[in-house]
């Protein structure tokens, strides 16, 4: 991992710094703190092991870095629902 790179887990939390030892949770707040980034290396988005529900349409803008590679850790299955839960 380089100093930028970032850990996402479904256990995670969007308050943490997306360290291995305090990963973030979503997505969402994965591309928000690359989009302040300020560097032009390659970066990497660790996805843990797990299932991550996606509530909303992913969207990547101008506003995204070009420099961003989003992958599992090795030998980890992760998947992305699109679906919600529906309780009641």
């Amino acid at each position: 991992m380089n100093k930028y790179d970032l850990v996402v887990a479904p256990y995670g939390d969007d308050s943490n710094p997306g360290t291995p030892e305090a990963p973030l949770k979503t997505l969402e707040k994965a591309k928000e703190i690359i989009r302040t980034a300020d560097t032009d290396e390659q970066i990497t988005v660790w996805f843990r092991e797990g299932t991550y529900t996606i509530g909303n349409t992913v969207e990547f803008t101008s506003e995204d870095k070009e420099n961003v590679l989003y992958r599992s850790y090795p030998n980890e299955k992760v998947c992305f629902s699109g679906s919600k839960a529906v309780s009641g």
